[in-house]
């Protein structure tokens, strides 16, 4: 069998290093999964309530995913067709966690609608109009 001519062996060298030198570099610096590509900073962060204890907390979108794969659902509103994610409460631990609204006025945050789907237009705290 005839030996390859050196250009041959070094375009295999070339080839080899290049390879060899992603491979330890996915390695070390890790190959980014999913959860790392989101925002984990507080001004991305968004309002939570729920609607078992009434516990109001804020998630980044990086703790909201790792609490949906740990145990949120997404339900569908029957009548509406409206998809909302469901999480699981820090408190109370039911995943009763939704999405919350923020007052216009007082800027606390409130449940947009109860669980029966009534929306509530006035803050139980200052009894300012919600904005829709």
């Amino acid at each position: 069998m005839a030996k390859p001519s050196k250009a041959k062996q070094a375009v295999y060298w070339v080839l080899f290093v290049v390879i060899g030198s992603v491979a330890v570099y996915r390695l070390v610096l890790g190959a980014g999964g999913p959860l790392d590509d989101l925002p984990d900073t507080p001004e991305f962060a968004q309002a939570f309530i729920c609607r078992d204890c009434g516990h109001a907390f804020s998630l980044t979108p990086r703790q909201r995913a790792e609490l949906m794969s740990e145990g949120g659902r997404v339900e569908r509103e029957e009548m509406t067709a409206v998809r909302q994610a469901k999480l699981p409460c820090p408190v109370c631990k039911a995943v009763e966690a939704v999405v919350a609204g923020t007052c216009p006025q007082c800027g606390k945050p409130f449940l947009q609608t109860d669980k029966d789907g009534r929306r509530h237009v006035k803050c139980p705290d200052c009894e300012g109009q919600r904005s829709p």
